[in-house]
């Protein structure tokens, strides 16, 4: 609720292994880590080719190790 005041522009909050979003973004920022959370090299698999569905280039930086 915080973010929506702070942040002009679409917020969405699901899951990323069946989320469902009916436009294309040049960019979708996903933070805190949230890809630590997937189980599993399967799960993630699962969510980049579900997230390539809404973004017209993916570019991914990632700091820090999956904990899979």
């Amino acid at each position: 609720d915080i973010a929506k005041t702070k942040i002009k522009g679409k917020l969405y909050c699901q899951n990323m292994l069946d989320i469902k979003i009916n436009n294309k973004y040049d960019v979708i920022i996903s933070m805190f880590a949230v890809f630590n959370h997937l189980k599993s090299l399967q799960e993630l698999e699962i969510c980049f080719l579900n997230l390539k569905n809404f973004v017209i280039q993916m570019i991914f930086c990632m700091p820090h190790f999956l904990a899979l």
